[in-house]
């Protein structure tokens, strides 16, 4: 409901990039240049004008059902909570004006929701829960072995309210557990998808990882000699540099000398390194050979889209686009089940 009473309409196009964010590299406010990494044909073009309301948006990729209803609170806590704090900011540094620690901070909150958000992340999520599962069954049959001892009786035990705890208004990992006496035998379900997304994101911006994030020092550089940076529909990359020059994405947020960046605009960055001091950071002045990497990091983390504020023909030089109009199809119909799955 809104403040007047009225009831407020339901948000269903989720941009997992905001549009406040969007228009950094934007030059009318309305369209970005978009280099799109997965295309249908080589007819076309590299660079496409993409209207910033409909990219890096997918629906009801945040709503919930809840009793036949869509509830789009994820999406207005993310909104309320990281999006609108930094939009003044990101105009503060575009302008080059001094920033208070509240911005610093406000801006790595942004960072890590930016790092949790994406269809990306949501990728590795799946990963990491079907990787634990096991652990997760280990764990299951454990408390279930003691709630039968401690009845003393032979039961059904549903433990559909076991998992992480919840977090308003992230819900709970979806796994349950359940005993069948006659056949001797425990099953244990775990369903990897929206609400094991949504619980996972929601355990990462509460959790262990946001707290590790929140404890680096931070540094907003700017390019120098004015050199433009781009930004993607993946935007936080983290990654090594081996002594070859090239990136490594296998370093974590907590591993000593990782580069974590998040461009903020086409001339400067959120950096840390992991471990350095805040006078270490003060006293790093990005060269152009930096940069260069900065980039590199940037395009090669993308997922499907790196964004420009012009057409830069150095940026397919880095990372060739894939035609293949079979994986194109096949995103679209994924998209498509997972937006009619979250509405009403």
């Amino acid at each position: 409901m809104t403040d007047s009473g009225q009831s407020r309409q339901t948000t269903h196009n989720n941009h997992y990039v905001p549009r406040v964010y969007l228009k950094r590299w934007s030059t009318n406010g309305n369209t970005i240049w978009d280099y799109r990494l997965l295309v249908h044909s080589e007819k076309e073009p590299i660079w496409k004008r993409s209207k910033i309301k409909r990219t890096a948006v997918w629906p009801n990729l945040y709503t919930q059902v809840e009793n036949g209803k869509a509830d789009d609170s994820i999406e207005s806590y993310l909104d309320r909570n990281y999006e609108q704090p930094v939009a003044n900011i990101l105009c503060k540094i575009s302008n080059n004006s001094e920033l208070s620690e509240k911005d610093m901070d406000d801006l790595v909150n942004f960072l890590i929701v930016q790092f949790a958000r994406t269809p990306s992340m949501m990728a590795k999520m799946n990963e990491v829960v079907r990787r634990k599962f096991p652990s997760v069954v280990e764990g299951a049959v454990a408390q279930v072995e003691a709630e039968l001892k401690a009845s003393n009786r032979n039961c059904s035990f549903s433990s559909s309210d076991q998992g992480s705890a919840k977090t308003e208004p992230f819900p709970k990992q979806p796994f349950e557990t359940k005993i069948h006496p006659d056949e001797g035998t425990i099953e244990v379900t775990l369903t990897a998808g929206r609400q094991s997304f949504l619980s996972a994101m929601g355990d990462l911006l509460n959790g262990k990882v946001a707290h590790t994030l929140r404890n680096h020092c931070w540094r907003v550089l700017e390019t120098p000699n004015e050199i433009k940076l781009p930004t993607s529909d993946n935007p936080v990359a983290v990654f090594g540099i081996s002594e070859h020059g090239e990136i490594d994405f296998g370093p974590g947020v907590g591993v000593p000398n990782a580069n974590i960046i998040m461009p903020l605009d086409p001339t400067h960055l959120l950096f840390t390194e992991v471990g350095a001091t805040r006078e270490q950071l003060l006293c790093f002045n990005p060269t152009q050979y930096h940069i260069g990497l900065f980039i590199r990091a940037i395009v090669l983390n993308a997922s499907e889209h790196v964004y420009s504020l012009s057409r830069n023909d150095a940026i397919p030089a880095i990372r060739k686009r894939e035609v293949d109009p079979h994986a194109a199809e096949e995103l679209l119909r994924t998209r498509n089940e997972w937006k009619q799955n979250g509405a009403t």
